[in-house]
């Protein structure tokens, strides 16, 4: 906006999280997807990935992270819920990070938060829930069983990464292309 830019080249594909050090703390985060050169052909511009469609709803986890993963439901207006269940960074409780974004074709992005301050029935107390800006999540399927979510949190210790997604389930009804 004031004149500043910047040119980068990336030799490899993959994705590649950034952060604004100076307004983190504002969730100023995000992702760029570098994807491989194809030599033309296909009609989605090469990306091989298919578009985001209501039959992705369900329960979707890496093999590699077994004992984690995400509940997705494609809504209406193409938004996009997800739901991860993992653990902190050093592993001593469950984090539960929830978010609503946007699909656009054949990717979506989702912002989550962590939430906290609950307790067990019947010690709950709704005014002690706090939501925090956690980070994004970009998500992109290959079909309609396998997928890839690149994350980028802005909190101490949960860094950038990504899960190879696999199908878990699928809700009764929904069928995907």
């Amino acid at each position: 906006r004031n004149g500043l830019s910047d040119t980068l080249t990336f030799n490899t594909a993959g994705v590649i999280g950034y952060v604004c050090d100076v307004h983190v703390s504002m969730g100023m985060v995000g992702s760029i997807t570098v994807q491989a050169g194809t030599g033309g052909g296909g009609g989605g511009g090469g990306s091989g990935n298919v578009p985001i469609t209501s039959g992705f709803s369900g329960a979707w986890y890496d093999p590699n992270q077994s004992g984690q993963g995400l509940f997705l439901e494609v809504l209406p207006n193409n938004q996009l819920m997800a739901a991860w269940y993992a653990f902190t960074p050093d592993g001593t409780q469950q984090a539960w990070l929830t978010g609503l974004g946007t699909i656009t074709n054949d990717t979506a992005v989702v912002n989550e938060y962590l939430t906290t301050g609950g307790a067990w029935i019947p010690n709950f107390d709704p005014s002690r829930i706090v939501n925090t800006p956690w980070g994004t999540l970009t998500f992109t399927f290959t079909d309609c069983n396998h997928g890839l979510v690149d994350f980028v949190s802005t909190l101490p210790g949960y860094g950038s990464n990504h899960m190879d997604l696999t199908r878990l389930t699928q809700p009764v009804g929904l069928t995907c292309p």
